[in-house]
């Protein structure tokens, strides 16, 4: 009945959190929420301290004591608001958990006991539930931003001696709900209230919603000594911020990088409202966590990929950026990165497009998540995207009648990579647009393909026999103009994303009406362009 109870009061925090709208002089009680959350951390570590002697799998002991820590540390940090700290703890924690239960229901691995295996499943759910708390806390009652930390919806401090943005309003189209592409937009998901319109992988991405505003005036770049005003200067001040930031432009302007601009954990750099080109070098996201890319044009960048995410890199949202012309290609997620989305962006280069896992030797993509959703793809060559994953043997013992023995069984992957290419527009690819690797899943759905010179989607070809290990699966595709697509379903078929994974979310358009939605709303949008983005039915 205890647990019921608790399971109740934090039904209705979450519920308190997403449809309350905190203002000054009132609104959401922020102290009682955190409270709760607090309790529900809590229980989150009994029930994992519970059976943690009795942990039997091999691995999964450091796992558990690691999420007990992350446990306790979430509570330590979310009581004097220290949320987006938080949010990441708990992040952590669910890795080890929920993870662990998607673990085994991949590999049809009995759990380790019914009562181990309900609290495993208790202890995620709990966490779920205050991952949810502690976001709509980060974005609605930020201490940064508000005059009292028990008061919630200011505008926040300005870090830098520019003028503030001038206020520009936009029409209101729609609710502000996350529709994957106009939400971005709307009065109610100004500034810092954009996280609530983040889906795919990286939908718990906060950015630097817990940091302060950076303001860029001035377009000029110097790499060894960055001028204040500027960009590389606001992005490594940004990077020393304890909460991050959220770095603005107070003009519309290009600038052009002298050299690539290494972006820090928990920064957002928000273009809309402005006209932004960065130009001849790329940016590079190395080893970080939750990162917002949203409104700018990132083009003609050199000997150099445009936006490069690497080396264990998570948490990333690329959104209505127009990307063209890299020296190597577009946008890469290699090296361990993962949980990342690119959306609403316009994509255009005459070789490489999107790589997702740089080799077939480095095993750490296994983890690799990306969403890859409602881009137009304007006639590139090739890896639109190209996803390369790896794979675990589930190694078994196996008891006969006269001995014990290990057996490795190769049919019991544990497939833990996912790439969810859905809803993007296909116009002219020269060789390919979607291919895949060692072992890679890749569900293709509710594109339309309308092809040019080759026809066939994937890069397959009579006689084909390069690499037949990933799956590549389509699923209500639309092929226009004689396009055809080979799915590669030699290993497995896929389930669903939103089956797969807890917290998944995809709004889809259907495909007929897809072409003129990611015309109108793709790249950086504003002025008339993005009025006829937002006022499509």
């Amino acid at each position: 009945m205890a647990a019921l109870t608790n399971y109740v009061l934090t039904l209705v925090t979450v519920f308190s959190l997403l449809f309350c709208q905190p203002v000054y002089g009132g609104g959401c009680e922020e102290e009682v929420i955190k409270d709760r959350v607090a309790r529900n951390l809590r229980r989150t570590e009994a029930l994992l301290l519970r059976h943690s002697a009795r942990e039997a799998h091999d691995g999964r002991s450091t796992c558990l004591s690691a999420a007990i820590d992350h446990a306790r540390e979430a509570q330590r940090l979310a009581l004097p608001s220290r949320y987006e700290e938080a949010l990441s703890s708990v992040g952590r924690l669910m890795d080890c958990v929920c993870f662990q239960i998607e673990q085994n229901a991949s590999i049809g691995a009995p759990p380790p006991g019914r009562a181990l295996g309900d609290s495993f499943n208790q202890a995620c759910d709990q966490a779920r539930l205050s991952f949810i708390a502690i976001r709509n806390l980060l974005v609605h009652c930020n201490p940064h931003t508000a005059t009292s930390w028990s008061r919630c919806g200011g505008e926040g401090q300005d870090h830098s001696s520019s003028p503030h943005l001038p206020r520009k309003k936009l029409k209101q189209v729609g609710s502000c709900v996350a529709d994957g592409t106009k939400c971005q937009f709307l009065p109610c998901a100004r500034l810092r209230k954009l996280p609530r319109c983040a889906v795919g992988f990286a939908s718990s991405v906060t950015g630097g919603a817990a940091g302060p505003y950076f303001t860029v005036t001035d377009p000029r770049d110097d790499p060894l000594s960055p001028r204040p005003g500027t960009l590389r200067h606001a992005i490594e001040a940004a990077g020393k911020s304890p909460g991050g930031g959220w770095i603005r432009f107070g003009r519309g302007m290009t600038v052009v990088l002298e050299d690539r601009v290494w972006i820090g954990s928990n920064t957002t750099i928000d273009g809309r409202q402005t006209n932004v080109t960065i130009v001849h070098k790329g940016l590079v996201l190395y080893g970080l966590e939750n990162v917002i890319l949203v409104n700018i044009k990132v083009v003609t960048t050199g000997a150099s990929d445009t936006i490069h995410i690497f080396q264990g890199a998570r948490r990333v949202w690329i959104d209505h950026v127009t990307i063209e012309e890299g020296g190597l290609g577009l946008v890469t997620v290699a090296e361990g990165s993962t949980d990342v989305t690119v959306s609403n962006c316009y994509l255009k280069d005459r070789k490489f497009s999107m790589l997702l896992g740089a080799s077939d030797l480095d095993d750490s993509d296994k983890i690799l998540r990306v969403t890859v959703y409602r881009n137009w793809f304007d006639s590139s060559g090739e890896r639109m995207p190209h996803c390369r994953q790896d794979q675990y043997q589930y190694i078994a013992t196996v008891i006969s009648s006269s001995h014990l023995l290990s057996a490795i069984l190769p049919t019991q992957n544990i497939m833990w990579g996912y790439c969810h290419v859905a809803n993007n527009y296909y116009e002219g690819w020269k060789y390919y647009a979607i291919g895949g690797r060692k072992y890679a899943e890749i569900l293709s759905e509710a594109n339309v393909f309308e092809p040019g010179i080759r026809q066939e989607v994937t890069p397959w070809f009579e006689q084909f026999k390069d690499d037949l290990t990933p799956t590549i699966q389509s699923s209500d595709d639309l092929l226009l103009n004689n396009a055809t697509f080979h799915q590669f379903l030699h290993n497995r078929t896929l389930e669903e994303p939103k089956r797969k994974f807890w917290n998944y979310h995809l709004p889809m358009a259907p495909t007929h009406a897809l072409i003129n939605l990611v015309k109108a709303c793709s790249g950086a949008l504003r002025g008339e362009i993005l009025e006829k983005c937002l006022h499509l039915p």
